[in-house]
């Protein structure tokens, strides 16, 4: 009997696991399930303690002029080199008014210094709402080519094997009769 409430237990307790990763995916593939705008895994520490490297960042998109300092929004930024546009998460040290349209000074808490530009308004992604740690691994994990490999190639092959497998059983377990 005691064996059988373990194993009933076990069950319930990989249920709850399989569907707290299934909304942890949900979160992350599709944001606007919980009304969010975007999510994006955070690629470096320079928001240390509040969030590091390999988290991920749900954003909800927030009005301009309700981002206050001490918010961590998430805007549109070039890269160093020009070539594209990334997304920055850091926290509002400052809202000010540059020729009638709002700006944002911001800073990365782990930064000793405020970042050298400032955030237009119409670069504002959204504010940070909730902060997934660790998830971001598994993410860039499974958009890498080992990760498509081993997530969808290996078990597509694997079920493909299986699927002959029980065919050929069939056929000769047919012939035997």
């Amino acid at each position: 009997m005691d064996a059988d409430r373990a194993g009933s237990a076990g069950r319930h307790l990989l249920a709850v696991a399989m569907l707290a990763v299934l909304a942890v995916v949900a979160v992350v593939a599709v944001p606007s399930v919980v009304g969010a705008e975007a999510s994006y895994v955070v690629l470096s520490d320079s928001m240390e303690p509040a969030f590091s490297s390999g988290d991920v960042v749900v954003v909800r998109s927030v009005a301009p002029g309700d981002v206050s300092p001490g918010d961590v929004i998430t805007y549109r930024s070039p890269a160093a080199d020009g070539s594209d546009v990334r997304r920055v998460s850091h926290r509002v040290v400052a809202v000010e008014r540059v020729d009638g349209e709002v700006v944002y000074r911001t800073k990365g808490d782990a930064n000793e210094a405020p970042d050298d530009y400032v955030v237009e308004e119409s670069a504002l992604v959204g504010r940070v709402w909730v902060v997934l740690p660790h998830v971001g691994h598994a993410v860039r994990f499974a958009g890498s080519t080992v990760g498509i490999l081993t997530l969808v190639v290996l078990p597509g092959v694997a079920l493909v094997a299986t699927e002959i497998w029980s065919l050929y059983r069939e056929l000769t377990e047919g012939d035997a009769a």
